[in-house]
């Protein structure tokens, strides 16, 4: 059962609509079972998505190949101007993804969470550590960031 996908546009009528999610024909597999079948889509600026049904519809691998972190057998994904099957290594640096559930955050430092989303993001060893600055200088955890 492939999941129902529900959007709505939060501007007016007259508003040119400017494409900035479309997807035609995505399909994927695991060996018999087929996850997601022929999903087409389109999501205009200041559209909200929600995609709903029962769980094993393929909600979440959708969206995987949406975020370039799964690879569909078939069809096409196109983020503005982007190629997202092909060119995912440049979608990670124009999106944000927040799992929809995690069981080790609880577990690691603040510098260790730091680390780990910058390597998930291809940032270099002084990327990172410049960025983790930048973004620890805005809390109040630490007067200085220990070596990354």
């Amino acid at each position: 059962m492939n999941p129902v996908l529900k959007t709505g546009n939060r501007e007016t009528p007259e508003t040119v609509e400017e494409v900035v999610i479309r997807i035609e024909g995505l399909r994927k597999g695991y060996g018999e079972v087929v996850a997601v079948d022929g999903v087409n889509l389109t999501v205009n600026r200041s559209e909200v998505l929600g995609i709903l049904g029962p769980n094993g519809a393929g909600k979440t691998t959708t969206l995987e190949m949406i975020e370039g972190l799964r690879k569909p057998d078939a069809g096409e994904i196109e983020i503005p101007g982007y190629d997202a099957v092909r060119e995912y290594e440049h979608l990670k640096r124009i999106i944000g993804v927040k799992l929809q559930s995690t069981a080790f955050f609880d577990f690691l430092t603040v510098r260790e969470t730091l680390k780990l989303f910058a390597d998930l993001y291809g940032a270099d060893a002084c990327g990172r550590r410049s960025r983790s600055w930048a973004i620890w200088s805005m809390t109040s955890t630490s007067p200085s960031l220990p070596s990354a």
